[in-house]
């Protein structure tokens, strides 16, 4: 495990259910190995017909080397303590709950940026460094210099723009 922010993209849907079961559904996304996103994109589209995990929590860490779920985890509660834990690191796990729910504010963490879209069933992610050789992206690994990934917790589904 590199030192780098990981995100958990986790299944949190209705009866604890999202296609088999949480487990097959739950992905994990380096922020410093790009390729794995558009793994973990595509698994999850050729899974499913669309991306998968949702409604869904988000776990970040930047905890090296050590298992994030043994890690201490806090539920965001308000955009303030969400603000507090990135700018202060004073905890290294976390979760957003129920999508963006809990967020309305913009930041940006190892170059990602989360927004709210003004829907309290949706967020953004925007990727604003991001590389993969896999099919639907850059053929050669260059670096897209911006992608949107839209996440609709209320509909269970989502769009990848490039």
């Amino acid at each position: 495990m590199s030192d780098g922010v990981l995100i958990y993209l986790k299944c949190n849907g209705l009866n604890g259910q999202c296609g088999h079961d949480n487990h097959s559904n739950e992905f994990l996304l380096d922020w410093h190995d790009a390729d794995a996103i558009g793994t973990v994109m595509n698994s999850a589209r050729e899974a499913s017909g669309h991306y998968k995990a949702f409604p869904f929590s988000v776990v970040l860490s930047t905890v090296a080397g050590k298992d994030a779920a043994n890690v201490e985890s806090e539920t965001l509660k308000s955009a303030g303590a969400m603000r507090k834990i990135i700018d202060e690191a004073t905890i290294k796990h976390f979760e957003i709950v129920n999508g963006a729910q809990a967020l309305t504010h913009t930041y940006t963490l190892n170059n990602v940026t989360f927004s709210p879209t003004g829907n309290p069933y949706e967020f953004q992610v925007n990727f604003t460094k991001y590389k993969s050789k896999k099919q639907g992206y850059n053929s050669d690994g260059t670096v897209i210099p911006s992608n949107e990934v839209w996440y609709d917790t209320k509909t269970n589904t989502s769009s990848f723009i490039s």
